[in-house]
Parts: C-alpha cells; structure tokens; sequence
C-alpha cells in the first residue's frame, strides 16, 4: 500500500539522501524557513511530525549566499513522488506561521531523478514561486507583450493616434522632471508650502485603524467629545494628497456627504500632509459578510443593491462637480454589520477634467478600473465601469477576468451564472465562521428562495452595460441606477413607488 504523495521506489530499491535548497528573504528575527508535504517523510503537512526546518546559508562568513537556505539530508527514493510546500516556522515551537501559497492544490510536485540522486541536491528556486505561480506570470508576460503589439500595430494603422501617444509620453516625462524640480527646491526652502486655508482643528490620537500604500489613518477626538479620521500621507503622495484633499473640500456640502456616503472634509495641514475628515464606523466590504449577496437571503440581497445605489448616487454627484474617483472598487466601500449604510474612502486617485486636457496617467489597469484610465481618458464614464464592477463583486465576488467570457456573451449568460451561484450551497472559503452560522440559520429559515428571473436579468444587464470595455457602448452612471432600482423594485414589490 502506498502513502498519498510517495511511491513505489525504483526496481532496485536504491534510496538516497538528498538536499533541499530554496531562497527566501523575507524570514523575521526568529523564523526559518522549513518544508512540508505528503507522506510521513515530510510529516503529512506537518500534522504527524515537524517540519523539516532549514539552516540559513547566509549566516557569518557566508553572508554572500544570503538569501539561501538548506534542508538537512532526507532519505529518498529515485522515481518517487513528492508533493510539498514551503512554510516559514516559528524556530522555537517549529509552528508554520506562514505558507508560501495558500491556493489550494498550487503545491509543489517532482518526481525524484537519477540526476537528483547523483546531484545530491535539489535546488528549488524562491519561496513562492510554486509551478501554478510560474506559470501564471508567464500568462501575464504574454498577454502585456500581445497587449504592445496590438497598440504598436494600432499605432502604425493610425498615424495620428501615434503622434497623440508620442506627445503624451512626452508630457509626462515633462511632468515628472518639473515636479522632481520642485521637490528639490521645496526640500532646499526655496518654494513655500501651500497655506492651510482649512486648518486641523484641535484634536487627540486614540488609535491607528489603518495603513495604506501611501500613509496611515488614525481614529481621533475632537475637543467636543465627536471622533473623526485622520489621514497622515507620507513618502512621495503629494500628488494624492492634494487630489484628496482638494476632492473632499469640493464635496463637504453635498448630499452625499452630509448622509455619509462619502467622508465630510473638516481641515488639512499641507506641511504635515495630513486631512481630518469625518469618521465613518464600518468596514471594508471584502472584510465583511455582504458578498457575494447573491449566497444570502433575499432581504440581504436588497440591502446590497440599496448599499450600491447609495455609492452611486455619491459618485453621481461627485462626477457633476468635476470630481471623478477614478478607483471605485469593494476595497474602497465602507460598510456597516447591519448593511443599512456605507461610504466610499480614499479620493486620493480623485481627477478634475475640466483642469486639464488629459488626465493623469495610469500605469497599470486594476480589476475595477476601465482600460480608459491608462489611455489617460478620464470622465464619468471611467467611474460608471468602476461602479458597475464594484456591483458584480458586491453580487458574485467575482471580477471582469474571472467572468469574461459571461460579460462578453450579455445579460442572459450573466443571469444565468448569477442563478447558478444562487444554487449553490457551498460558501466561499474566506467567510467567517460567524458568517456561515448566519447563512445557515437563514436558509434554515427559507431565506434562500428563487430569485425572480426579471431581477437576475435585469441587475445583470446593468453589469453588461456598465463594464462595456468600447467607452462608446458603455451606459452612463444614471442610467445604471434606474435599471438597478428596476431590479430592487421587482425584488421588493411591495417597496416599489
């Protein structure tokens, strides 16, 4: 009988000791890095032994092979199969701490060769960088150089769009050098910082609840007991700094933030690059239970739409003032346990159109963001794609590659998968325990009934529409409204009117 990840050793029954190597830089004081795998030789996943832990090669003397690590010897067969990962230990309890891949079934797997068995060693490269990884980057590698050969061919077809291209490069490089002008100037006192024409009001730190690519966020008390949201940008964010702030000052009295749908502005300090806005008590939607709603009872299912509508209508609004956010995502959306409210953060992406004859570039597409943004085409139609994308996430968890050949086939297609991901009985993996225990006692209570197909085709012609990639196709934020409030009135009949 053979064990699950081993088998049979060659005819000969020769068996060998070999030598993992791996590379791996970024142990903290007090970890190593240790291997794991199927089969009692490599303690079935750490579950009927200790994992095999490494010795750094870097240490002393032989810093120069930093960042490698080796296994100590392990008796094996030629012709064997092993089936393993890499983990980072805890060197004192030898307890995993981390894995270098958490995607079930993306395990490393190698059959055991004569040539191993002369080597003595198996060099297996870096930590995460499993088979499926290598494998994925080599998609993405493929898909940019298709991606510049179609625009190098569109160029070409399009000499005009060319020389739009080439100015545009230009400006930008233009921009970059004049804004390292500055900062050099600035840093020598010869440019004055901008005055706080809205300064910080008086206020004490209670805690850091957040931290971000570009700074960190603190929940403050103001001098009359309310709590607010301080946002410290550090490093080289001036630009998203100013865009923020000059965004939320030109929002603090609308509709929408007065209602808290977005964060009311209440002072910035240029210096200190810092800006108070109104606190609001949720949090992000990936963190929470609301998606995919389309797992939940049908009233959670109306409060998803009614979430999203109200984010709209902030953007909405936030587009008729030339403010365009430009990065509309579920990371981004706010929401509290009670899904009654939620606001859209972080503007610091924000643009303002009219301004400028281009808007400012972005080097790299997100899930959420219209191909738009990177041709430096920006206007209410990028925030309707990110808009329309945040509700499939907020439906399905799921995003415009993960669903492509859906939204490419139209509403019927999508509704079908949304009726499909309907039936399902099996929840997604990151839910909480909690969560699950919710969902169960709902469906316990018939909470999972049959969607009206009217609504799943509706709602899905909203997604269709609104991620339309040609910008020309692509339905306007208002009109993505009223088809989902159709879609919230045929969930909620006696709600409607």
């Amino acid at each position: 009988m053979m064990l699950a990840g081993e088998t049979q050793a060659s005819p000969k029954g020769s068996r060998s000791r070999l030598q993992f190597t791996v590379k791996c830089s970024i142990t903290k004081p007090g970890q190593a890095v240790a291997l794991v795998g199927a089969g009692p030789t490599l303690s079935n996943w750490g579950e009927s032994g200790n994992p095999i832990v490494f010795s750094c090669l870097g240490d002393g003397e032989n810093s120069v092979l930093w960042p490698q690590w080796s296994s100590s010897s392990i008796e094996l067969s030629e012709h064997q199969v092993l089936e393993y990962k890499y983990v980072l230990v805890d060197e004192l309890t030898q307890s995993i701490v981390r894995w270098e891949t958490r995607e079930e079934g993306d395990n490393r797997q190698r059959t055991i060769t004569s040539e191993d068995i002369v080597l003595g060693k198996i060099d297996d490269g870096d930590f995460g960088r499993t088979d499926r990884k290598i494998a994925r980057d080599q998609e993405k590698q493929e898909e940019r150089a298709k991606r510049a050969q179609e625009k190098e061919k569109m160029l070409r077809e399009n000499p005009d769009l060319a020389s739009e291209s080439k100015d545009r490069s230009h400006n930008e490089k233009k921009t970059e050098k004049n804004e390292k002008e500055k900062k050099e100037k600035r840093d020598k006192g010869q440019i004055e910082e901008e005055e706080d024409t809205d300064p910080i009001p008086s206020h004490k730190k209670l805690q850091k609840i957040g931290k971000g690519k570009q700074g960190k966020c603190y929940l403050v008390e103001m001098e009359d007991g309310t709590r607010a949201l301080l946002k410290e940008l550090q490093g080289g964010g001036r630009h998203a700094f100013k865009a923020e702030v000059k965004s939320l000052q030109r929002l603090r009295d609308t509709k929408a933030a007065l209602a808290g749908n977005i964060p009311r502005f209440l002072g910035a300090g240029y210096k200190s690059r810092q800006v108070l806005m109104s606190y609001f008590p949720g949090s992000a939607l990936p963190d929470s239970s609301l998606a995919p709603s389309l797992r939940r009872a049908t009233p959670v299912v109306a409060a998803s739409l009614r979430c999203w509508l109200d984010i709209a209508n902030a953007v909405g609004e936030a587009n008729e003032l030339d403010v365009i956010h430009c990065d509309v995502n579920p990371w981004n959306l706010l929401v509290t346990d009670d899904y009654t409210s939620c606001c859209l953060v972080d503007w610091a992406c924000a643009q303002h159109p009219s301004e400028s004859a281009k808007g400012l570039p972005f080097k790299k597409r997100g899930d959420f963001q219209a191909q738009d943004l990177v041709d430096c085409h920006v206007g209410a139609y990028t925030d309707a794609f990110g808009a329309a994308s945040t509700l499939l996430w907020l439906l399905a968890r799921r995003t415009r590659k993960g669903l492509a050949e859906e939204l490419q086939a139209g509403p019927e297609s999508l509704a079908n998968y949304f009726r499909s991901l309907r039936a399902e009985l099996k929840h997604d993996e990151g839910e909480s325990k909690n969560g699950q225990k919710e969902v169960e006692e709902e469906e316990e209570a018939g909470g999972r009934d049959p969607l009206p197909p009217e609504f799943l085709t509706t709602v899905a012609s909203a997604v269709v529409q609104g991620m339309s990639e040609q910008r020309s196709e692509r339905s306007s934020l208002k009109d993505l409204r009223a088809i989902v409030q159709r879609a919230l009135a045929v969930l909620e009949p006696s709600k409607a009117g």
